[in-house]
């Protein structure tokens, strides 16, 4: 099973309702920064983050997994990195639950 969140804060409040009972797997949450160019002095900054919940007391398992463009980035000489501040702040709130849990930030996507 898949359970596809909109947005980052909502993947985010997902992870902060599971309960004592569930677990994720390898204790990992797997984030990713990409770039899609859009066009030679702008691209757009996209987080992905995923996990593999485990539902202990059913024995079930799904991924969770939200993506979220960021904004743009400019590669010119005025430089705005709105894409790059709000992908770092995205990623802030997804490390903070991970902290508090004792869960692990790796790259990456998972794909099933």
């Amino acid at each position: 099973m898949r359970i596809k969140c909109s947005s980052i804060d909502e993947f985010v409040s997902c992870l902060k309702q599971l309960k004592v009972t569930e677990a994720i797997f390898g204790n990992s949450v797997r984030v990713s920064r990409s770039e899609r160019e859009r066009d030679t002095i702008s691209s757009h900054i996209i987080i992905q983050a995923s996990a593999i919940v485990l539902m202990g007391d059913q024995g079930a398992e799904y991924l969770l997994e939200s993506g979220e463009d960021c904004g743009l980035d400019f590669k010119d000489s005025g430089g705005k990195y709105d894409g790059s501040q709000k992908y770092e702040f995205l990623r802030n709130k997804i490390n903070d639950i991970c902290v508090e849990r004792k869960w692990e930030i790796l790259p990456g996507v998972i794909d099933i």
